[in-house]
């Protein structure tokens, strides 16, 4: 049985910093008002992180990608009707995309391959997303 102590989990840390201090690769600021911002907020995750993290335990296999991306990224797809590809192609170009994904910076290269969405909805239990919704 896996030991739930997130210390041992094979996941990546999951701080984020507040949208106001999401470094922007050509300088500026998100915009607080804007809708992925504020559906951001509106989502648990630290809570919905446990049922998630569950999963993994230390020493197998390599670092699963946070809970934060697989959560955000399938929330896009579904709210945008986007492929894996395209998806992945979205949160490459825009940086509201990747805050809501909770990467720590903007960045120019994509997050993760769009082959990984398979994985994220595995590991995704049903009554996480619903308690998502």
């Amino acid at each position: 049985m896996a030991t739930r102590v997130f210390d041992e989990c094979r996941l990546e840390p999951r701080h984020q910093p507040s949208f106001a201090d999401f470094f922007l690769l050509f300088g500026g600021k998100l915009l607080g008002k804007n809708g992925w911002i504020k559906l951001h907020a509106l989502i648990p995750r630290d809570e919905l992180d446990d049922d998630y993290a569950y999963q993994f335990c230390k020493g197998l296999g390599a670092p699963a990608k946070p809970f934060q991306i697989a959560l955000g990224a399938h929330i896009i797809k579904a709210l945008l009707g986007l492929t894996d590809e395209e998806l992945v192609e979205q949160i490459k170009e825009t940086p509201y995309f990747q805050f809501f994904i909770a990467l720590k910076a903007s960045q120019g290269s994509a997050p993760f391959d769009p082959s990984m969405m398979v994985y994220f909805c595995k590991r995704l239990p049903e009554e996480v997303i619903n308690d998502c919704n």
